[in-house]
């Protein structure tokens, strides 16, 4: 016996359990006894049941993400639940534990998300032919999370790190990484800078330059938490590249 045809469209989520498998694959058949909607003899809808509440299982994860990390980002991990994740997707709680097994593995997914993006922009200034500038762009940047006024200040990875450090080894790890590679990056811009005579002179090598540099960007995305405005941002990180690079930010 053949299987039935894909139906042309969306089972919600246990569909197959609540209406029985031979009740699904008899949509296909002619004479079933549902509707077409005006779609043609090919389209049915399944008789709403008041069942499932939420969206399908099959939604857009990238949006999901995206929506949660704006709750995460403004209120913290903590005080963020799993209803309040669900309203701020507009997934059931079920769809939820479904897709990613638990409110952490959902962090995780958010926390992921965030690194990865923060990684393919560094990497694409790392890949500059004018490294002093790929640098300047980099702390402009930071200085311009950093004195965003919206809820999601700051640097969401840097949040987590404080906000986690006792109880998501996991996310503690993730984060450490993540430092080791911005480190890399930038020891590997102003090792270029340098190699192209646009620092005038390093007093310590590009990785030392690097890592103090990476402990002053954190500091700044821990500051942001309690605001700063963008002058003063600025300010810091003008004064930081001067220090350690011994050219302004701001040309």
């Amino acid at each position: 016996m053949s299987r039935p045809k894909r139906l042309p469209f969306t089972v919600w989520p246990g569909a197959s359990g609540m209406l029985g498998d031979q009740t699904v694959a008899a949509a296909n058949r002619p004479n079933w006894s549902g509707k077409s909607g005006g779609f043609g003899s090919d389209h049915f809808i399944l008789p709403y049941t008041g069942y499932m509440v939420g969206r399908p299982r099959e939604f857009d994860t990238r949006q999901a993400i995206a929506d949660a990390r704006d709750a995460l980002w403004a209120n913290g991990v903590h005080a963020t639940s799993v209803k309040d994740l669900s309203e701020a997707t507009r997934l059931s709680t079920g769809s939820i534990y479904k897709a990613f097994g638990s409110k952490d593995g959902f962090v995780h997914a958010v926390l992921d998300g965030y690194l990865d993006d923060q990684r393919a922009a560094v990497e694409e200034l790392a890949a500059s032919d004018d490294p002093l500038a790929a640098i300047r762009e980099l702390l402009e940047w930071i200085v311009t999370l950093a004195s965003d006024p919206s809820p999601q200040r700051g640097c969401l990875a840097a949040n987590c790190s404080v906000e986690l450090s006792e109880s998501d080894p996991v996310a503690m790890e993730r984060i450490r990484v993540h430092g080791e590679t911005m480190h890399r990056l930038l020891s590997g811009l102003v090792r270029d800078a340098a190699a192209a005579g646009q620092v005038p002179s390093l007093r310590r090598s590009p990785d030392e330059v690097a890592g103090v540099a990476w402990l002053t960007i954190y500091g700044l995305q821990i500051q942001a938490r309690r605001g700063i405005s963008a002058d003063e941002a600025a300010d810091l990180m003008d004064a930081s590249a001067q220090l350690l690079l011994g050219v302004p930010l701001r040309t």
